[in-house]
């Protein structure tokens, strides 16, 4: 028989004993949980996971923080629907056999319309990235973009216009209005690109 402390090997153990146990086997601290990681959210048991753990981190953080560079085309493409559709109408209402104060208001609408979009557009975008901006401008925005719309629908709708005539300034002025929104967010968006990832100097 071999003694430990108090301790006889065959015997059961006593409260006096554990202290001389615990000072011949320390106990260990309890183990830190494990961080999170796709691989153990996802499937646990999937070794494979830990070779594209990091680098799937890594993507998706990219991708929600950078901003992506609107392409060439839909640059171009956004312009061209603005300008399609603003230099359409005026051109249709440049011909129109109407009163000046008929074109002069259907002209308002149009400058309106175009303001409201745009500023909408940057108090979304504003809200979304965390620029301050008041609730009553936020709300004077979406007013003001409803206005527009049913003030150019009363007009057609009361007009001695035909219905293809309605049909033409009704969908020029939605193409002028999601053209200038689109302008607006290509804009915002090649700002935000050259200010985080700025292009190289002439000569690197």
């Amino acid at each position: 028989k071999s003694n430990v402390g108090q301790l006889t090997v065959g015997s059961n153990p006593t409260p006096s004993a554990i202290p001389s146990l615990r000072s011949i086997v320390p106990l260990r601290p309890p183990a830190e949980p494990a961080p999170f990681s796709c691989a153990s959210a996802v499937t646990p048991t999937a070794r494979w996971w830990r070779f594209i753990d990091r680098p799937l981190k890594l993507a998706l953080t990219s991708h929600i923080m950078a901003t992506i560079r609107p392409t060439a085309a839909f640059v171009a493409a956004s312009w061209l629907a603005l300008l399609a559709g603003a230099l359409v109408y005026l051109l249709g209402l440049w011909n129109a056999e109407m009163q000046l104060n008929e074109k002069g208001y259907y002209f308002t609408i149009l400058m309106y319309g175009l303001f409201a979009s745009v500023s909408l557009q940057k108090s979304v975008r504003d809200k979304m990235e965390g620029t301050p901006v008041t609730q009553m401008y936020y709300s004077l925005c979406w007013v003001s973009m409803f206005l527009c719309v049913a003030l150019l629908a009363i007009g057609l709708w009361n007009s001695g216009l035909q219905a293809s005539e309605k049909g033409f300034y009704g969908m020029s002025y939605i193409l002028a209005l999601f053209g200038s929104v689109t302008v607006q967010k290509n804009v915002r968006d090649l700002a935000a690109a050259d200010l985080k990832f700025p292009p190289p100097a002439p000569g690197q």
